[in-house]
């Protein structure tokens, strides 16, 4: 799905506004969500990347790790610039989703020529000396547990009045 972010000044000086719009139709993007948060931790956060991801992030607002990471960098860009002009990102996770797939393909390709699963099981083995008889030793059970005799303990409260 294809996102589109806006970052702008909010209605006071201390507000910085996220806007989200989102291609709900092919080639429409429609207005989705809309974060206000508060400038001054965002400027506080804005050199901590974990801060500035938390920052971004609330409890309505929170978009996805590679997502959150270009809307810090735009914030970033925003604040430098003296945020007088609106900053706009887009966003295609489908680009994302498809750089995972050739990677995840590459690291199975890798698999496949390294090891194959015939030679894990040959019994190539050259050093047998571990394989030596008298190594092994009998091992001794451990003493038994007795059970008291005791028939006190065996009483319930009724039989004891």
């Amino acid at each position: 799905m294809k996102y589109s972010y806006i970052i702008a000044n909010g209605e006071n000086e201390n507000e910085l506004r996220i806007k989200e719009s989102a291609e709900l139709d092919k080639g429409i993007l429609s207005p989705v969500f809309e974060e206000t948060l508060n400038r001054t931790q965002i400027e506080a956060a804005q050199n901590d990347e974990v801060a500035l991801l938390s920052a971004i992030r609330t409890p309505s607002f929170y978009p996805a790790r590679n997502c959150a990471l270009k809307l810090a960098e735009a914030v970033r860009t925003f604040l430098q610039t003296g945020g007088k002009e609106p900053v706009e990102i887009a966003f295609d996770d489908l680009d994302y989703l498809s750089k995972i797939k050739i990677e995840r393909e590459a690291i199975l390709d890798d698999i496949d020529t390294a090891v194959e699963i015939d030679d894990l099981l040959e019994d190539d083995i050259e050093d047998e000396s571990f394989l030596e008889e008298n190594d092994i030793k009998t091992i001794s059970s451990p003493p038994s547990l007795r059970v008291a005799d005791d028939d006190d303990a065996l009483l319930t409260d009724d039989e004891d009045k």
